[in-house]
């Protein structure tokens, strides 16, 4: 059975002025406390499982800040310095269920701890979050973070000369492609040092839909994140963007690449855009 959550407090450790982990202490409702210490990339997939759990709120929820406040454990430096494998976070999961999420927690020690935070709880998680972030002077981190929070990247591709792709894979967890509907495919084009067009793309999943503003911001964002597209991050390029709402089973590695290879071709032979 999961711990339900009763309180919570927050913190960050840096070392020589960087940032080093995020550190949430979380009270259960038998009163067992917990440590955990999340890196930057566990910390963006808790941040992902809470953001897209308010996103699907149909009204608001009652907050419950005050009674966390007042339930919060104490976490002092000692503590944090202390701090062994069995709090530092290796991996996290997330499940969606009638009025909360599921949060499974395992430790490098390979020790698991399963929470049950409530509707009225996920807003208090995220404001202890950026509170603790801000504190410590590293809005940028949060602003890093936050602009990742509504895609995840499967698949970046450069188009070859040849017609052929090479293309790189994200592989994220199951439990992360849950979290959104549809399948974005944006291909990029743009002219190299050589004054001769070329192309790369990306297949993300997204809740936004093609051709929107969140689709186009999405798009936008994604360069600054994608090992292939960081390239033309400062170049002028046109964007082609179509995107796929499975129904049922997500869509496999091919059914992706082929769909992308489709839209790079339509690219390729669309007029030049004035």
């Amino acid at each position: 059975m999961p711990a339900i959550v009763k309180g919570i407090n927050s913190g960050v450790i840096c070392h020589n002025k960087h940032f080093v982990s995020l550190a949430l202490k979380i009270r259960n409702i038998n009163d067992k406390e917990n440590l955990f210490l999340f890196s930057l990339p566990q910390l963006q997939e808790l941040l992902h499982a809470l953001e897209s759990r308010i996103e699907s709120f149909s009204q608001p929820q009652d907050s419950s800040q005050p009674e966390m406040l007042r339930h919060a454990p104490a976490l002092n430096e000692q503590e944090l310095q202390a701090a062994g494998d069995t709090a530092h976070v290796a991996q996290i999961s997330a499940a969606m269920k009638i009025s909360g999420i599921e949060l499974e927690i395992v430790s490098r020690s390979a020790e698991k701890t399963i929470f049950l935070i409530n509707d009225n709880q996920v807003e208090t998680f995220i404001r202890a979050i950026i509170f603790a972030i801000k504190n410590a002077g590293f809005q940028d981190i949060l602003l890093t973070v936050s602009s990742m929070l509504d895609f995840i990247p499967l698949y970046d591709i450069d188009l070859l000369n040849d017609g052929k792709m090479e293309y790189d894979s994200y592989n994220p967890q199951p439990w992360k492609l849950s979290l959104f509907s549809r399948y974005l495919l944006v291909v990029y084009k743009y002219q190299q040092d050589t004054g001769h067009n070329a192309y790369c793309g990306v297949v993300m999943k997204t809740n936004a839909l093609s051709g929107s503003q969140e689709a186009e911001g999405v798009a936008q964002r994604a360069m600054k994140f994608s090992r292939r597209l960081r390239k033309i991050v400062e170049r002028p390029c046109q964007i082609f963007c179509t995107e796929i709402t499975p129904s049922g089973s997500e869509l496999t590695k091919q059914q992706c690449l082929d769909s992308l290879h489709r839209l790079c071709i339509a690219a390729l032979r669309a007029p030049a855009k004035n």
